[in-house]
């Protein structure tokens, strides 16, 4: 009977501390650009440029001791992918945390499909997650901050940019990928999971009933020596399309009603 129970006691005390792992999933409440996302594969749908603004919720598990560093990152999959992360939190609390994201991002000018992701991982920054980077070298001891690796980018496997079919769907199913991580101090790649999850941000392509994107203040400038500067005019230019021009105008002396004499056209 004692070998039983010093059996199962060295059983618990080997076990996971939960068969979650590091887990991420969404939970109600959040949007983006008013629109509600509140389940994984959630998609945004915004037009070329147009800024991304709004606030995720999610939970989020941290399956490792309470000592390890654990921090919570998020990325987008346009731009640079070095200089998009960012850090949602710096080190959760073992089990269970519910997070706020709070996401600012401009969209990509060209149509197409991109992500979100969030991740999480025990690692020393959030860059180290997001690069799938391991922060040890060889010359690193047992805590953050002592020769930290420096996150590696473009080497196959950085989360979101290099995920394949199956990465995405691991991580809509359950909220964990199974993917390749870069450890420094081995100078290889070995396989683990990471916490994670993402939301689809569709840029569609402008509607030929769209008026044209104007870039710069087009607000019109009237000077009180009678100069007025409209900075954009649009003009149908006979093809179904238009054309933008910029013009300077100038008051007439004593008109009634106001008049303006035109002074420069030009195309924008």
């Amino acid at each position: 009977m004692r070998f039983l129970v010093d059996t199962a006691l060295l059983l618990i005390c080997l076990a996971p501390i939960s068969v979650w792992g590091n887990t991420i999933l969404f939970s109600q409440g959040g949007t983006l650009n008013g629109q509600a996302v509140d389940s994984p594969g959630t998609n945004i749908d915004v037009n070329p440029g147009e800024q991304i603004t709004g606030t995720l919720e999610i939970r989020v598990h941290n399956s490792h001791h309470s000592g390890a560093i654990v921090p919570v990152g998020a990325t987008v999959t346009w731009g640079e992918r070095k200089t998009q992360p960012w850090q949602v939190a710096g080190n959760l609390r073992t089990g269970w945390s519910d997070l706020s994201v709070a996401v600012n991002k401009t969209a990509p000018t060209t149509p197409g499909e991109y992500y979100l992701i969030i991740a999480n991982r025990g690692e020393c920054r959030y860059y180290h997650v997001l690069s799938a980077t391991n922060w040890a070298t060889s010359k690193s001891s047992s805590f953050c901050g002592s020769f930290e690796s420096q996150p590696i980018w473009n080497d196959g496997n950085d989360i979101g940019w290099d995920w394949n079919s199956s990465h995405f769907q691991q991580a809509k199913s359950t909220g964990q990928v199974s993917q390749l991580w870069w450890f420094s101090r081995e100078d290889d790649f070995f396989e683990t999971t990471v916490g994670a999850n993402w939301v689809r941000i569709r840029v569609h392509p402008p509607s030929p009933d769209d008026p044209p994107t104007l870039s710069g203040d087009c607000v019109a400038t009237y000077h009180l020596d009678g100069s007025l500067h409209i900075p954009c005019i649009s003009v149908p230019n006979g093809f179904g399309g238009t054309i933008m021009y910029e013009s300077d105008m100038q008051l007439v002396p004593f008109s009634n009603p106001k008049t303006f004499e035109l002074t420069d056209a030009k195309l924008k």
